[in-house]
């Protein structure tokens, strides 16, 4: 592109522009900032749409496109937001640019601080940049891939960084409030598993003319390096340039979801007035590794401002109530991704109904979808006319129902001696290995690879197995192994464990402490002490590390981590190290540590004083912290693959927190999360990519 701070779209990542509302709610204030968005989602690709290309240049079809655009609009519709969707057929080239201009454009008042999103779900490619006067330092272009493409090597549908680049350069002009999700990908190879991917490599090699612009820090290659920020764009990414974005399944009710839109849509829940994008990416990216194995989200631009400039409001306790069906069925505008689950139980308020205001009645949830639930009035509502309620009524959970904890495994290969084993692990749910063209039933799955029993995430990637004590892990073990059943089912239940601590997180504003985890890369050597101990010492700082799994950092590197206590309370912390292979380990406080010493005062921060050398396996490590109101003993919760140990729940323990995760983890009840309210607590987490 020849035009200045212009904006260049990865076709590997989602994207976001920030939109303001305009209903006629708002026609009386025009001054009043307003909030704009433009969601395109497809799904439909493939031969039966485009059956003019040739059948080994389609892009294949994909299943959560739809779902994450009518999920993220429920949202910011709830949010008040002005939301325009286009679905597959609507969404060619044409239909977007077009949309774009009408909604994000043409709506956007300058002066009034109007807030503009833009999000793609779909595929994405990286092409030659042949499309004139050369400008990428790489040689690609990257593309989004609209409905009417015309296949994987003819790209003159594809809609180029350089048209989106121009089309958001005119929204810049009226406001600086612009957000960009892609939940694409264009890099990768072909598809490793059974989840499907959004993007294909280059069909082509990149061209031999390059320009000058090289793609900002993370490679999200939206802008040239260092405009996002003094621009006052933010871009998220669903991936890293080098990795591929992965398809979902909501785990309640299966239906398909791009992995990042289905945790964005559950953050963008949780936040709040004060929520910073920043931290919508720290939560996106730390759950996100209980879903596909390799997949760090990114954000550049100005990521430490508050979502969507202020214009982001809290969420209210109130669902709005459509009309009741012909059978009587109640549908609620919220569903699994809201914390509903069968059996919830919800009241039911006239519209325009008050704290004092009295419930129509109560309904029980026997259905429940993505943004939907469905009820019917529970036996003391008697005097409840479904038929005569309006459409303005209101909703109010009064109990929660949620579902145990479930992994979900296939079993294709040696289900005779596996299926006794998984049976005894209450949480898991044998599901069928049958494949289809959908979204895969299951999280795990064993099967037969080149003669040894492998177990595969979703994605395709293998999970690591343990060999025996103290012995490397390895992607498969031979069936005849004395230990086959004991040792997959070790690997099997470290990964359930791994996935539920690092998604823990307190929702509650009301109870959340403000704690933030550092990482900096050093240099240390061991010297003796006065007892003739060897101890580390520090000898440089090389730099930060960043958390969100950009940073790349080779085994045998040093580590070191600081904690910063924000809040206006004593903060008591724990640094829990999560694995590649399932362990999950205390860093600190270490073992035989005097009680007090992991205590942080109200303001203060602390340098951890012992630096860590990062050992394999290699892949995407989570350092959590978890900081409370009051000294915990957070071991409990440590696994230790390799040598089949695991710490038994903190039964007894006088703290309801330290007593809910220890629940938590013993696998043999596998109960859902929880809070304690009446206690202060909060979380922080670093990604680190190790490398062997």
């Amino acid at each position: 592109m020849k035009t200045t701070a212009t904006l260049r779209l990865l076709g590997s990542l989602l994207l976001v522009a920030t939109l303001l509302p305009t209903s006629p709610a708002h026609a009386a204030d025009d001054k009043k900032p307003r909030k704009f968005a433009l969601l395109v989602g497809i799904d439909h690709y493939g031969a039966k749409y485009t059956p003019e290309v040739a059948p080994g240049e389609q892009w294949t079809e994909l299943d959560g496109a739809g779902n994450d655009v009518q999920a993220l609009a429920a949202e910011l519709v709830r949010r008040g937001f002005d939301v325009v969707v286009l679905r597959d057929d609507k969404a060619t080239h044409k239909g977007i640019v077009d949309a774009f201009r009408a909604q994000l454009v043409d709506k956007v008042k300058p002066g009034r601080g109007d807030v503009v999103l833009f999000h793609f779900s779909g595929h994405g490619q990286q092409v030659p940049d042949d499309n004139g006067e050369p400008d990428e330092a790489d040689g690609y272009d990257e593309t989004i891939v609209p409905f009417d493409n015309l296949g994987i090597k003819n790209y003159s549908k594809h809609i180029r960084d350089d048209e989106i680049g121009v089309m958001l350069a005119a929204v810049k002009q009226k406001t600086d409030n612009v957000v960009v999700f892609l939940d694409s990908c264009h890099s990768g190879t072909a598809t490793r598993g059974t989840s499907k991917k959004r993007g294909h490599a280059p069909a082509h090699e990149p061209a031999k003319r390059r320009g000058a612009n090289v793609d900002g820090p993370g490679a999200l290659g939206i802008v040239a390096n260092g405009e996002a920020a003094g621009a006052g764009y933010v871009f998220f990414a669903a991936v890293r340039a080098d990795q591929e974005a992965n398809e979902a399944v909501d785990p309640k009710t299966r239906a398909p979801m791009g992995a990042f839109t289905f945790l964005l849509v559950k953050a963008l829940q949780e936040s709040g007035p004060k929520t910073t994008y920043q931290q919508l990416l720290d939560r996106i990216g730390v759950q996100i590794v209980g879903i596909t194995s390799n997949q760090n989200p990114s954000v550049e631009g100005d990521a430490h401002k508050v979502l969507f400039s202020g214009e982001w409001t809290a969420a209210s306790k109130y669902f709005r109530v459509r009309p009741a069906d012909k059978d009587g069925s109640v549908p609620i505008e919220a569903g699994s991704l809201h914390g509903l689950g069968v059996g919830s139980i919800l009241a039911i308020y006239p519209p325009g109904a008050t704290e004092d205001s009295k419930p129509l009645g109560t309904i029980k949830v026997d259905r429940v979808e993505l943004g939907l639930a469905y009820g019917r009035p529970t036996p003391n509502s008697p005097n409840f006319d479904v038929f005569a309620m309006s459409s303005g009524a209101q909703a109010v959970e009064v109990y929660s129902q949620h579902s145990p904890a479930r992994l979900k495994v296939a079993i294709k290969d040696h289900g005779d001696v596996l299926g006794p084993a998984f049976k005894r692990l209450r949480f898991v749910e044998i599901v069928s290995a049958k494949e289809t063209s959908g979204a895969p039933a299951w999280d795990l799955r064993v099967v037969s690879h080149k003669g040894l029993a492998q177990i595969q995430r979703a994605d395709g990637s293998p999970v690591p197995i343990p060999r025996g004590k103290d012995q490397r892990m390895d992607d498969g073990i031979a069936p005849a192994d004395p230990a086959f059943a004991d040792r997959i089912s070790m690997a099997v239940e470290a990964q359930f464990r791994r996935a539920k601590v690092a998604m823990l997180d307190n929702g509650d504003s009301g109870s959340k402490m403000d704690v933030t985890l550092g990482v900096k890369r050093v240099k240390a050597v061991l010297e003796a002490g006065p007892d003739g101990r060897r101890r580390p010492k520090i000898t440089a700082v090389l730099g930060d590390v960043k958390k969100d799994g950009s940073d790349k950092v080779k085994a045998g590197e040093i580590l070191q981590f600081t904690v910063k206590n924000s809040s206006e309370k004593v903060a008591f912390y724990t640094i829990l190290e999560l694995s590649t292979d399932g362990s999950v380990g205390v860093l600190f406080p270490m073992q035989g540590m005097a009680g007090g010493d992991n205590r942080l005062e109200p303001g203060k921060s602390r340098v951890i004083e012992v630096p860590f050398r990062m050992t394999p396996p290699g892949g995407t490590q989570v350092f959590k912290l978890i900081a409370t109101e009051d000294d915990i003993d957070f071991r409990g919760l440590e696994y230790q693959v390799k040598r089949g140990e695991k710490r038994g729940a903190t039964r007894g323990a006088s703290s309801p927190l330290a007593r809910m995760m220890g629940e938590v983890m013993d696998v043999k009840r596998s109960e859902p999360f929880g809070y304690a309210p009446e206690k202060l607590w909060g979380t922080d987490a670093a990604r680190i990519e190790i490398v062997e």
